[in-house]
């Protein structure tokens, strides 16, 4: 995984329409201001990720610890979910 861009670094509680305004902004091309905070919590967020061999989104971790790589329809989770009980 990479680092992604600035704009997913941003904090968004209460800000998503600033952050909506700046992917609009992001997608038209335009430059992005630098994040207004400090924070590791992402390069973090990729590290445990490589270490969990996670490499897929969204993953779903099972309650058995089973991870479900990638998009899944509803019934396929309760599926799964179901074929992990013991």
């Amino acid at each position: 995984m990479t680092r992604p861009e600035p704009l997913s670094v941003l904090k968004t509680g209460g800000a998503n329409a600033r952050a909506s305004v700046l992917l609009s902004d992001s997608l038209a091309g335009k430059s992005l201001p630098a994040p207004e905070c400090e924070t590791d919590q992402v390069d973090k967020n990729i590290a445990l990720a490589k270490e969990l061999n996670i490499s897929s989104t969204p993953p779903l971790i099972m309650p058995d610890g089973r991870v479900l790589p990638g998009y899944k329809k509803a019934d396929k989770i309760v599926a799964a979910a179901q074929a992990g009980k013991p």
